[in-house]
C-alpha cells in the first residue's frame, strides 16, 4: 500500500514539474507586429544606404564617421529608445580625411591614373608634376645591408616620384573560381592504387635559404624605407594595389604620423603595371599629382584617460522589433552611449 502511494505521489510531482511549461502563454499577438514591422516598416536597407551612401567611407576618428554617429544617435531617439548619446574616447591620434586626390600620367603619353590616397600620409600641399623612378627594396637585409641600399639610391630618388617594387602578377580571372571540385577528382587523388595521385597535389615550396639572425624583421624595413624618402626628398610614394579588375586596398601609414611619410598613392595594378613596363623601356615617365589631406581632432576626446577602451555597448544595432514592441505598448531596452567611431565597420 505504502508503494502504491509513493508511487502515486511521485507521478503528481512529475506532473506538478510540467504544468507550468504546459501552460505558458505565447503572446502571439507581439511575435507578430515584430513580424509585420519587418515585413511592412523595414528600415534596415535604408540604414544601410545612409551609413554607406551618405556618409561614405567612415575612416576611425573622420568627419564622416562623427556625422554617421550623430545619425545613428538622432534615428535612435525617433525610434523611441532612451538615452542614446555620443561617448567620448581617445583614439590616440588625430582624425585624417582626404578631400580631393587626381594623379594624372603626362609623359610619355596623356592618361588618368585610378589610386587611392594612404590614410594618415601628407598632402602635395598643390599640384605637382615630377618624373617617376623605380626602386626594389631587399626584402631580406641586415641594418648594414638597407644603410648601403639607401646610401647608393638617395641621389636617385630626391626630387622625384617613387614606385615601390615591381607591380605584381596578377593572373586572368575571366571565368569564376570554382567553389568546389568534382568528387571524382577528388577520390582519384587520395587513392592510394592510384599512381598518379603522388603527383596531382601542387608543387613543392622552394626552399628557402636560411635567415640571418642579424636581419630586419619587415615592418623595420618598411619604417626605415619610409623615414628614407622623406630625408632623401622624395616627392610622393606610389604602391601597387596588386589585385584583378582595377581593386584597390588602401590602408594607413603605420605610425599615424603624417611627418614620418611622404604623400602615398595606391595605384590599380594595371596602371602601376603600365608605368613600370615604361620605365624598362628608359621612357621620362612624368606624373601630375595633387593630394588634399585634412588632420584635425574631429572625435571628442576623452580626458580621463589615453586609452579609454573600447565600449561594445555602443554598437547600437537597432533592431525592427525595437520600433514594433514601442508601438505595441512594450518598452525596448536602454540604448547605451554610441562611442564614436564605432561605426566604421558596418
Amino acid at each position: 500500500m505504502r508503494r502504491t502511494q509513493l508511487l502515486v505521489a511521485l507521478v503528481m510531482l512529475a506532473g506538478a514539474s510540467t504544468t507550468p511549461a504546459a501552460q505558458e502563454k505565447i503572446d502571439n499577438d507581439t511575435v507578430w507586429k515584430i513580424r509585420r514591422e519587418a515585413l511592412e516598416h523595414s528600415q534596415i536597407l535604408n540604414t544601410l544606404h545612409v551609413l554607406t551612401d551618405v556618409y561614405g567611407p567612415r575612416l576611425t576618428g573622420s568627419p564622416n564617421a562623427k556625422a554617421a554617429g550623430e545619425w545613428v544617435v538622432t534615428r535612435a531617439t525617433e525610434w523611441g529608445l532612451k538615452n542614446a548619446h555620443l561617448e567620448p574616447w581617445n583614439f590616440g591620434h588625430p582624425g585624417w580625411l582626404n578631400e580631393r586626390t587626381s594623379a594624372f600620367l603626362v609623359s610619355p603619353v596623356k592618361d588618368s591614373l585610378v589610386v587611392e590616397a594612404l590614410s594618415w600620409t601628407p598632402g602635395t600641399s598643390g599640384p605637382v608634376t615630377a618624373a617617376v623612378v623605380q626602386i626594389n627594396t631587399p626584402g631580406r637585409a641586415t641594418k648594414e645591408q638597407l644603410t648601403r641600399y639607401f646610401d647608393a639610391n638617395r641621389s636617385k630618388v630626391k626630387g622625384k616620384i617613387v614606385m615601390i617594387g615591381e607591380p605584381a602578377k596578377v593572373p586572368v580571372t575571366i571565368n569564376k573560381t570554382p567553389l568546389r571540385r568534382e568528387d571524382a577528382d577528388l577520390r582519384a587523388q587520395y587513392d592510394p592504387n592510384n599512381a598518379a595521385s603522388a603527383q596531382s597535389g601542387p608543387p613543392p615550396a622552394p626552399a628557402t635559404p636560411p635567415a640571418d639572425r642579424n636581419a630586419l624583421p619587415p615592418s623595420e624595413i618598411a619604417e626605415q624605407l619610409d623615414q628614407f624618402l622623406v630625408t632623401a626628398g622624395a616627392v610622393a610614394r606610389l604602391n601597387d594595389a596588386g589585385r584583378d579588375h582595377g581593386q584597390i586596398r588602401a590602408f594607413n601609414n603605420r605610425t599615424f604620423d603624417t611627418t614620418k611619410a611622404v604623400p602615398t598613392l595606391v595605384v590599380r595594378n594595371e596602371d602601376y603595371g603600365r608605368m613600370s613596363r615604361l620605365l624598362a623601356d628608359a621612357a621620362n615617365v612624368q606624373l601630375e599629382l595633387n593630394i588634399v589631406n585634412r588632420q584635425r581632432h574631429w572625435v571628442q576626446r576623452d580626458a580621463r584617460s589615453d586609452s579609454h577602451p573600447a565600449d561594445d555597448r555602443g554598437e547600437a544595432t537597432t533592431h525592427d522589433s525595437g520600433r514594433a514592441l514601442d508601438r505595441g505598448g512594450a518598452r525596448p531596452a536602454r540604448l547605451a552611449g554610441v562611442r564614436e567611431g564605432t561605426l566604421r565597420h558596418l
